[in-house]
């Protein structure tokens, strides 16, 4: 999905000259939006539970991987935009996903350390995903007075706040968080239709974009807990095989919205 969102600028470059004389008009100047939807987010790390137990021939040590992330949730999203011709327009545009923690670990590994394998099972600590971004539109070839798709592409930030409660942050995230909310450069690229309503001054909107965002969630220093007969030591620094170390985050979403003009 993300290599063809990333094609929607060039494609749009491409066609927005030859779709100038058909479909219907986008807004004329100013228009404002709200959309809602879902987001679904990527991991935000990856790192190694290492679980030492007393056993036969005296101490067992495993290792196993875990993964943190953001649960999948609802998004609504408001924007100010404006089209100065009938092929390209910009638009600020932010965006509001009141998602949670979610740890993710395989079955066996769960039952051996006698930790949750996602936060269905255990509540974590709601995760506040707010995205502020300067977006760029470009029409994009469309079907003469029924539909006018255009891709999108732009650049913002995105801020993560941990919402307060009594519910736990996952151990490797738990240092990030206690100077506040982070803050990360993103950049977003995605694909959207445009159908006009019987009032012209109002327009209905689909879109599919991917916000992509420095993680937050770097790896402090391990931590090592008492596990009753054992411990249990978090170390986020050490790669699980197989893993790659996270940079950033992609999150997908699908909204659905209105958008109205005072120039029909």
């Amino acid at each position: 999905m993300t290599p063809l969102l990333l094609a929607m600028p060039l494609l749009a470059l491409t066609f927005s000259t030859a779709a100038g004389q058909t479909g219907i008009r986008p807004p004329q100047g100013w228009s404002l939006g709200v959309m809602g939807g879902a987001a679904a987010f990527s991991d935000m790390q990856r790192g190694t539970v290492r679980v030492v137990r007393p056993a036969a021939g005296g101490l067992e040590s495993r290792e196993m991987a875990r993964r943190i992330g953001a649960e999948t949730s609802t998004t609504l999203a408001g924007y100010l935009a404006f089209w100065p011709s009938r092929n390209w327009g910009l638009r600020v545009h932010g965006t509001y996903a009141p998602s949670r923690f979610e740890t993710m670990m395989s079955e066996s590994d769960a039952a051996y350390s006698g930790l949750p394998t996602t936060s269905a099972e255990q509540p974590l600590a709601g995760l506040d995903i707010l995205t502020l971004d300067l977006q760029a539109m470009f029409r994009l070839p469309t079907i003469k007075n029924r539909v006018l798709p255009y891709g999108i592409f732009g650049g913002g930030v995105a801020r993560y706040q941990v919402r307060g409660g009594d519910a736990p942050v996952p151990e490797e995230a738990a240092g990030e968080f206690e100077g506040g909310a982070k803050v990360r450069p993103a950049a977003v690229v995605g694909v959207g239709a445009m159908l006009p309503f019987r009032h012209r001054a109002f327009r209905l909107h689909f879109e599919l974009t991917n916000h992509i965002a420095g993680t937050p969630i770097k790896g402090g220093e391990s931590q090592l807990f008492d596990a009753g007969e054992g411990t249990i030591e978090f170390d986020p620094q050490n790669e699980p095989a197989g893993d790659s170390r996270v940079s950033v985050v992609s999150g997908v979403r699908f909204m659905v919205g209105v958008s109205w003009s005072p120039n029909r």
